[in-house]
């Protein structure tokens, strides 16, 4: 699988991108935050490429959430940053079509930098898992959600958009578990009514 990997503000992940790498061709472009036209250098990097996933980590995720409407392919976006980015951003409005790709998040519950219930608010509709993590994402989290999107669509490149309904798959107390997917994926199916967001 090709997958296109942006990093956040001011840091790489070598440690996500070097397990992805293991068996998927891997393209992790450089983002200069500081320079004005940052995301359409980006979303031309990523055209490029061609990938089948784009995974984005804080402000990394902002830009895969945008680009994978734009372009239609699916995103994977880590405590993404869409209320918080922490420089001024230029996102130009997408006259185009706007397509409506899968799209999985993971947010840690004690991320000092983005406030994942405002982040839940913003991404209505779109399934999450939630850890126990603060802004930085776990290796071992981000290989759960990772197999979590994958295993549950199969062939990527082929899966068509899909209908999204929220449920939870554990206890609020049991938090590092708690899944909110989708009532058309068998594998995220397992569900109970959503507890409400403000008692987790």
């Amino acid at each position: 699988m090709k997958i296109a990997y942006l990093h956040g503000l001011l840091h790489t992940s070598t440690t996500k991108t070097d397990w992805l790498s293991k068996n998927h061709d891997v393209f992790t472009p450089t983002i200069l935050h500081s320079t004005p036209e940052v995301f359409e250098l980006t979303i031309r990097n990523v055209k490029k490429f061609n990938p089948d996933l784009i995974i984005g980590s804080s402000m990394g995720g902002y830009f895969a959430i945008e680009i994978g409407k734009r372009l239609n392919i699916p995103v994977i976006g880590l405590n993404p940053a869409v209320h918080n980015t922490g420089v001024n951003i230029n996102i130009p409005p997408n006259n185009e079509t706007e397509y409506n790709p899968l799209m999985y998040m993971g947010y840690g519950i004690n991320d000092n930098v983005i406030d994942y219930k405002k982040s839940i608010d913003i991404l209505d509709g779109i399934p999450f898992k939630l850890g126990l993590h603060t802004h930085r994402t776990p290796l071992e989290f981000f290989k759960e959600t990772f197999n979590t999107l994958v295993n549950s669509v199969g062939n990527l490149p082929t899966t068509p958009s899909y209908k999204r309904s929220f449920c939870i798959s554990s206890s609020p107390t049991n938090i590092d578990t708690v899944e909110h997917g989708v009532d058309s994926h068998p594998s995220l199916q397992s569900c109970a009514p959503i507890a409400a967001i403000n008692e987790i």
